[in-house]
């Protein structure tokens, strides 16, 4: 996370040190305790490979089924560090990346997957109360907003065809959304009222996750990147760069965007990765320039959309636009772009800072000297998708099927 103190280039935006890949959240808040490395080899009943939202939810729910499991978690960085730390915050319960994805990729199950997503996502909320985990969470709804006169009529058309599969969506007309966050270039918009979305701080959530994990007796070892796994002796050996290992009788890979190191999970899933922009903290005055005054979460109808929330402390964030392919899946560059590599990958950066000014949300963007918002470039690992972007469990070692079947698609795609 860089900041910007002297817009000399005139784009708002600094470049970041080669070094630099905390991400905003992350740099934001406290980090949480220092977690030793795996020094000797030990015995689990389970290891999880992998501290990000995946692996420490699984180790809850395996806590849940079984307080006296031995749980060995093992994290090649910090708990939190890959996507769980670097993403926009914004939390669903659809289980199908929307519903018009779930539509066209599981039709017949579709009803099943948007219950258990409601009652999942209920769950969360819960939990996070239940166990006192500050994570800035505000159930605000969502608004997806129409930037293109043709996306106008097909919000119209979405709003029947969600209401059929149970999904209640309110149209708003231009006025109507302009008056709700105040961009001139919103033509349309289809608010989801609270209930099915939030917002909040992942770095916060993941960190409070690490700690009820600890708190059930898990052990999570920081810096102990996995290497191997092997089958030995009827048991599963999980080795370390370091040379330790841990024996278990199960293994759950969670790595998701950092899982080469296991090559037959490689051809299930494309590493893709953006970048997000946060304004510094805005005034009141600025407040009431934008509207927002609902704090929904947000996102346009483009394919290259963006999506922007306001934090808690009320600064603004833009995010999405260029999702990057690297060549060979290489991950390192994308967590770490000098400036070169951010212009041949696309501009990512500066489609960015083009982007918040073509939306126009009366927020000025750099240039201090002007007494307009700083802007901080967030360096981020984007995800690791799948071709249908749905979760996708399979067993190491055999042939793996994914949730659902690729099917063609029934209905349009969402607007």
């Amino acid at each position: 996370m860089v900041r910007d103190s002297n817009d000399a280039a005139g784009d708002g935006i600094a470049e970041a040190a080669d070094s630099d890949a905390t991400s905003y959240w992350l740099a934001a808040s406290a980090a949480g305790p220092d977690r030793p490395t795996l020094a000797s080899d030990e015995t689990a009943d389970i290891v999880i490979v992998g501290a990000g939202f995946t692996g420490l939810w699984t180790t809850i729910a395996l806590t849940d089924t079984d307080p006296t499991l031995r749980v060995a978690v093992l994290e090649a960085d910090t708990a939190g560090y890959g996507a769980s730390g670097r993403n926009g915050g914004f939390c669903s319960a659809s289980l199908t990346h929307g519903l018009a994805n779930g539509i066209r990729h599981f039709p017949d199950e579709l009803a099943i997957l948007e219950r258990e997503g409601l009652a999942n996502f209920r769950a969360i909320v819960e939990f996070t109360r239940e166990h006192e985990i500050d994570c800035s969470l505000e159930e605000t709804g969502i608004l997806d907003v129409a930037d293109r006169p043709h996306q106008v009529e097909e919000f119209r058309a979405w709003v029947d065809d969600a209401a059929a599969w149970g999904e209640e969506l309110e149209f708003m007309d231009r006025e109507r959304i302009q008056a709700e966050v105040h961009s001139p270039l919103w033509l349309a918009a289809l608010h989801r009222s609270p209930g099915r979305d939030a917002i909040l701080d992942p770095a916060k959530l993941v960190r409070g996750l690490a700690r009820v994990c600890e708190e059930r007796g898990a052990m999570i070892h920081e810096g102990s990147r996995v290497t191997a796994v092997e089958r030995h002796a009827g048991r599963v050996r999980v080795g370390t760069a370091g040379g330790q290992s841990v024996s278990a009788g199960h293994v759950v890979v969670a790595t998701s965007a950092y899982s080469g190191w296991l090559r037959r999970l490689s051809a299930h899933f494309v590493p893709v990765y953006d970048y997000v922009l946060v304004s510094d903290p805005l005034s009141a005055e600025q407040l009431t320039s934008i509207g927002w005054e609902r704090r929904q979460g947000m996102a346009d109808a483009n394919n290259q959309f963006h999506y922007f929330r306001l934090t808690a402390d009320n600064r603004v964030l833009w995010g999405g636009y260029d999702a990057i392919y690297h060549f060979g899946e290489r991950r390192r560059a994308a967590i770490r772009p000098p400036s070169d590599d951010i212009r041949k990958a696309g501009g990512a950066v500066p489609g960015h800072v083009s982007a918040a000014r073509r939306h126009r949300l009366p927020v000025p963007l750099g240039r201090r000297d002007r007494h307009d918002v700083a802007l901080h470039r967030d360096v981020r690992a984007g995800p690791r998708w799948s071709a249908d972007i749905c979760p996708r469990l399979h067993r190491v070692g055999c042939r793996g099927e994914p949730l659902g079947r690729w099917r063609r698609p029934r209905l349009h795609s969402p607007p």
